[in-house]
């Protein structure tokens, strides 16, 4: 068998969770985490010092179980209506925003938002009821006295010091979802789209304490847009540390520190402005997963052959080429269910020799294309069957 043939870049082509058939019982809702052990208060981190963090509140589970078409089922709770809140604990250390009524998931809770002033410890105390609940007589103020007019119950917030912030981009953080291909979680990354400014993008706002451990906190952005007028910019979930991003153009945007160093850019281009690919092939597992990238086929096995769009020498993170795709060596290999539209395809080794399949993205490069043949060698084995 010959040595291995590398992927061929061509010249430049002339011319132009549940199904939602039923409902699912899952898991059921969280458990209560507070003090006496009455509300489940949505805080599993410490608060970033010079940071807000919005607290969401719930009563206790009632033991049932709402189920939705869209989501599927989870755990019910009592309503809880709040009336009081105060902070208590070392002075100065975070400062109550708002209080507030809201409904999760159809279900009366509360929200606190709190502001993390300096580091330390806090405690935040709640007055509130529960539906179809009374006080326990065991929480009076008094000894063997009358139940206490309402439940009293508590959390504690630690508020740390923030050492640095991290922007990160997140797998599959594009709306609507595009194809990827080597996004990097920094860095560029390009965004192929018939019109990037209708797309969304999330990535993590991640702020860190000295030890590198993850804190909450939101209400503010430690970054510039660069150019500032480029992205428009919002505070998405707090706990997943998110941060929404809608492009107002196409074209080069970058997210910027204080020393004016890029922290993230992005690419915001359409289907021409494509100018260069990087091509690779990956083995299919026998349980039908993505495995290796390899530059050799085996007889019977299947390939994914990714032509790796880029632009400005940026890989993909979001939207995709349109590729064509034909096999040149027909006896050798073959497109499993035919040829896609996009940049990947999945391809079967059929017998021993050379397998050449063409990619041809024809809009890209202004219109000029751009051609890749994957050349590679086919070795003798058997056939296998993903996923079975």
């Amino acid at each position: 068998m010959a040595g291995t043939r590398p992927f061929v870049i061509g010249t430049l082509l002339s011319g132009a969770l549940l199904s939602v058939g039923g409902c699912v019982a899952g898991e059921s809702g969280p458990g209560p985490n507070s003090e006496r052990g009455h509300l489940f208060v949505d805080l599993d981190a410490p608060v970033a010092a010079g940071w807000e963090s919005s607290v969401l509140i719930m009563g206790p589970s009632n033991g049932e179980e709402i189920c939705r078409e869209s989501i599927g089922c989870y755990g019910d709770h009592h309503a809880l209506s709040a009336h009081e809140v105060r902070v208590t604990g070392e002075e100065g250390a975070i400062e109550v925003v708002a209080f507030r009524e809201v409904e999760l998931m159809g279900v009366p809770g509360a929200e606190v938002v709190l502001r993390a002033l300096v580091p330390g410890q806090a405690r935040v105390e709640l007055s509130f009821d529960i539906e179809g609940m009374e006080p326990p007589v065991e929480e009076s103020e008094e000894p063997g006295g009358a139940p206490p007019e309402h439940f009293v119950d508590a959390f504690e917030v630690e508020v740390r010091e923030l050492a640095r912030v991290e922007l990160r981009r997140t797998s599959g953080g594009v709306d609507p979802q595009g194809r990827y291909g080597r996004c990097p979680v920094q860095g560029a990354g390009a965004y192929v789209f018939d019109d990037p400014t209708e797309v969304a993008i999330f990535i993590e706002q991640r702020k860190l304490d000295g030890d590198g451990e993850l804190l909450r906190g939101s209400g503010a952005f430690a970054f510039e847009v660069d150019p500032e007028d480029a992205l428009a910019v919002f505070d998405g979930e707090e706990s997943l540390h998110q941060v929404r991003l809608e492009p107002a153009r196409a074209g080069r945007v970058s997210l910027v520190d204080d020393q004016g160093e890029a922290q993230l850019t992005f690419l915001l281009s359409r289907p021409s402005e494509v100018d260069g690919a990087q091509p690779r092939m990956v083995e299919i597992t026998a349980e039908g997963q993505r495995g290796l990238v390899v530059n050799r086929m085996v007889q019977g096995r299947y390939y994914e052959l990714q032509l790796g769009p880029t632009v400005g020498g940026a890989p993909l993170c979001g939207g995709d080429a349109v590729v064509q795709k034909q096999v040149m060596t027909p006896v050798t290999c073959e497109l499993v269910n035919g040829p896609t539209s996009h940049s990947e395809q999945l391809v079967r080794a059929l017998n021993p020799g050379e397998c050449w399949v063409r990619f041809v993205a024809a809009e890209a490069n202004g219109g000029r294309g751009i051609s890749v043949d994957f050349q590679l060698d086919v070795d003798p084995g058997s056939p296998t069957h993903p996923g079975r």
